[in-house]
């Protein structure tokens, strides 16, 4: 009986042992971070879009913790831009179908944009109208102007080949033109 007691007293201690070493192992998640902006007037802060759904405020100051997370997307965020016209706003896009409008202060979307069942890949903020962004999803882009309506872009254009995979957007600096690339 002594034997019997000594192999359950071993295996206890045994299970003791992995149960105190899981309780003392150190566990870390980090998001994949999928785009970042850095803010117009200071490099020193930034946002990032992660693969969970979330944006993150960051500051090169304090690289061990966020200033700010946003929650408002079901799928993975694409991309994040901060407004140029306006402080503290700034656009997400996701795999969920949406385009949301955030401001710095409120972690929850403002205004959330959809306009078909695609994921949405890229977005941009035109540099010569503050209401005005635009987006892409597989095959479509779009022109949204906000003093005209929030429900529905103004500009819709679909690329006919249905091979082609719009990926990256973009407002040009100095015209009147957009640049669109694919993968």
């Amino acid at each position: 009986s002594s034997g019997i007691n000594a192999e359950y007293g071993g295996a206890q201690d045994a299970g003791k042992a992995q149960q105190k070493l899981r309780g003392e192992a150190f566990i870390s998640r980090f998001a994949g971070g999928l785009g970042f902006d850095f803010y117009p007037s200071n490099n020193n802060i930034y946002l990032v879009a992660t693969e969970e759904g979330f944006v993150h405020k960051c500051s090169c100051s304090y690289n061990e913790q966020y200033l700010q997370s946003y929650a408002g997307h079901t799928g993975p965020v694409y991309k994040v831009k901060w407004s140029p016209f306006v402080p503290d706003c700034f656009l997400t896009c996701s795999s969920d179908w949406t385009i949301r409008l955030w401001h710095g202060d409120v972690t929850k979307p403002i205004l959330t944009f959809v306009s078909s069942t695609k994921s949405v890949n890229d977005i941009c903020w035109s540099n010569v109208c503050a209401t005005v962004f635009g987006a892409v999803s597989d095959n479509r882009i779009e022109i949204w102007d906000l003093r005209s309506t929030n429900l529905d872009p103004v500009i819709i254009s679909n690329v006919s080949d249905p091979d082609v995979r719009l990926s990256t957007f973009l407002f040009t600096d100095n015209s009147s033109t957009l640049l669109v690339g694919d993968s």
